[in-house]
């Protein structure tokens, strides 16, 4: 997850480039796969990296992935498709975009608007929004002409009016912006914390919010003299705008593990969510804990360090990404493979770009073509 510093979101090959520029994918090849033309897959709400790095947030799933429905988006003929974990191709569409779902809906496009799609690639909510996130528990975010606000799987609007801004759902929680009409102080772009079912649980009272991770909010906060704004800080508050973490960090990242990373500008360091430290680390580059790991990096080369802070797997990748599905890219030579929790390659570096892994499969450009492979790094599907 980036370091935050605003409210709102976020190929080494010149063909690789242009293939994941088409389809909409970031050049680390992290977060949620968006297949669509001239489209980022950032929403409303998402962070904006302040120190080197432009991070998406890391995928995450459940140890039986493999039982999961998953659909998965490929370009097609005349737009685009979708495929099953196995690279068989599912007679439906073309569709204007697609995101890789799993479960009982995911999101489609046609005609400029989003709705809903089943695995067979039926509509089940007909396309009418402007933008569309993935379900979370049966809730998802969509924004209309009116605003932003929270669905079920039948299409049914939850939340009472529209907004201004909704941060994606985490955790069953959401920060939305008020307008000048509904906000305590007057002041258009305060924040409040609402829940999956529609509820305010809190003012907007809050400078600026993240989306809500395991219970907590990374929060703004603007220091001020009189009504002019000197420097913003961050912190941690609850599900009811309460502080619990006082804004003092000059930058964050969202828990993780029951980890946050922040940093006062000088050292980052891992508070728990008493706002207690529990692990500083002497490097200039580190992130957050995924499956047990972090990355680490001297701004030379990367490696990954446990919650004790000790290095297990040695800094010596060019890049690399975070652990999913107990694999984590790397980068070497200039290619990308795939390494397990001790550090060895499970997928030699062979592509030019490699993605997370989302379920069994994994997005990767293989010779300047668009591929899928298993996690035994066998092709199941190939756009050649």
């Amino acid at each position: 997850m980036g370091w935050l510093s605003v409210p709102r979101g976020p190929g080494k090959l010149l063909l690789a480039a242009a293939l994941l520029a088409a389809l909409a994918l970031p050049v680390s090849a992290l977060g949620q796969a968006v297949a669509a033309v001239g489209e980022t897959a950032a929403g409303r709400g998402d962070s904006v990296a302040s120190v080197s790095e432009t991070a998406a947030p890391g995928f995450s799933v459940a140890a039986d992935a493999a039982s999961v429905t998953w659909r998965y988006p490929v370009r097609l003929q005349g737009g685009m498709g979708m495929i099953t974990a196995t690279g068989e191709q599912v007679e439906a569409g073309p569709f204007e975009a697609l995101k890789a779902f799993s479960g009982a809906l995911g999101p489609a496009r046609s005609a400029g608007l989003w709705g809903y799609i089943n695995p067979e690639g039926d509509w089940v909510i007909p396309p009418s929004f402007r933008e569309a996130d993935l379900f979370e528990n049966g809730v998802a975010r969509v924004r209309t002409e009116a605003g932003w606000i929270l669905i079920d799987e039948s299409g049914r609007q939850i939340t009472a009016r529209a907004y201004e801004d909704l941060t994606p759902l985490g955790g069953g929680l959401a920060g939305y912006q008020a307008d000048a009409d509904t906000s305590p102080r007057g002041q258009p772009g305060l924040w409040g914390v609402l829940s999956d079912e529609g509820l305010e649980l809190s003012e907007p009272v809050l400078d600026g919010v993240f989306r809500p991770s395991e219970g907590l909010i990374a929060a703004e906060k603007y220091w001020k003299l009189l009504f002019i704004r000197l420097e913003k800080r961050w912190g941690f508050a609850d599900s009811t705008g309460a502080w619990l973490i006082p804004a003092t960090y000059t930058s964050v990242r969202t828990f993780s593990e029951g980890l946050a990373l922040v940093s006062d500008g000088g050292t980052a360091t891992y508070l728990n969510t008493r706002g207690e430290a529990e692990l500083t680390l002497p490097y200039p580059a580190a992130y957050s804990f995924s499956e047990g790991l972090a990355r680490v990096s001297d701004q030379r080369l990367t490696g990954f360090v446990d919650r004790a802070g000790e290095v297990v797997i040695a800094l010596q990748f060019e890049a690399a990404n975070d652990f999913s599905e107990g694999r984590a890219t790397v980068r070497m030579g200039g290619l990308w493979g795939y390494i397990d929790r001790a550090g060895a390659f499970l997928i030699q570096p062979r592509f030019e770009v490699a993605s997370s892994f989302e379920g069994p499969l994994a997005r990767v450009v293989d010779g300047g073509t668009e591929a899928y492979i298993d996690q035994a790094g066998r092709v199941v599907w190939s756009g050649r």
